[in-house]
């Protein structure tokens, strides 16, 4: 694809990620008001958004693949425009992926400082800080290994990462379900 075509498909990512944020945020509030009169645990409701956005996040990630194994099962191309179209739909899928995880993250790590003893929501900049520079790492990561290996490094890397979030959740919510 050409720069000028990567650069629009970007720019749309980040105009639906954009104009579903706020919706993501409050799909996030919502589940959560639903989980505490169901359970008396909070913060399950937004782990199972959470959840959710990973999964559809994933599913964007890997589903760039399929035209490339199309080819190679088929033995026939996909139209351009058709391709172009593929690739948009992804982007656009892990955009909304996005638009539900940022806030939904930001929202738990907020309640949860809030039930910490001796901190406060003031402390939520030292928590982005930690986010920012581990992004920064993995960003790295992940670009020595696409030049290296390709973007079945990227495919790899998606399930392991979803994996590993899936794992992380469980075990949030079993030491909150733990805190006395």
């Amino acid at each position: 694809f050409t720069d000028s075509v990567v650069g629009m498909t970007l720019a749309t990512q980040y105009g639906v990620v954009a104009m579903f944020a706020g919706w993501g945020g409050r799909l996030g509030d919502l589940y959560e008001q639903r989980s505490n009169k169901s359970n008396s645990c909070w913060g399950v409701g937004r782990i199972k958004v959470l959840a959710f956005s990973v999964f559809l996040g994933s599913c964007a990630i890997l589903g760039h693949a399929l035209p490339s194994l199309y080819t190679r099962y088929y033995h026939n191309n996909m139209q351009p425009v058709t391709e172009l179209a593929w690739h948009v739909m992804m982007r656009c899928l892990y955009a909304l992926s996005l638009a539900i995880m940022a806030p939904c993250m930001d929202g738990l790590a907020l309640a949860h400082l809030d039930c910490i003893d001796n901190a406060s929501q003031s402390d939520f900049g030292s928590e982005r800080m930690f986010g920012a520079a581990f992004w920064g790492v993995g960003s790295l990561c992940a670009g020595i290994g696409i030049d290296r290996y390709g973007f079945v490094f990227l495919y790899v890397m998606t399930i392991v990462t979803a994996v590993a979030s899936y794992v992380s959740m469980w075990l949030y919510l079993y030491g909150i379900k733990c805190d006395t």
